[in-house]
């Protein structure tokens, strides 16, 4: 599949998840059927299924300031 289709996708399911992503400028598969996305407002989703009915989308954080 294309990267714009695949970005769309993932953005439609991360949306229906009920999660707030303004569009996926960046995606890749890091496992089998596990893809990490990186939205434009620096939010970022890992989104997993095995079937359409089964996705599961659970936000990542990029960006923490912590003291270490």
């Amino acid at each position: 599949m294309s990267e714009s289709f695949r970005n769309t996708t993932l953005v439609t399911a991360i949306r229906s998840a009920g999660f707030y992503c303004d569009d996926v400028i960046t995606s890749h598969e890091s496992a089998a059927g596990v893809w990490v996305t990186s939205c434009r407002d620096r939010g970022g989703y890992k989104v997993s299924g095995v079937t359409v009915e089964d996705i599961r989308v659970e936000p990542i954080p990029h960006y923490v300031d912590a003291v270490f």
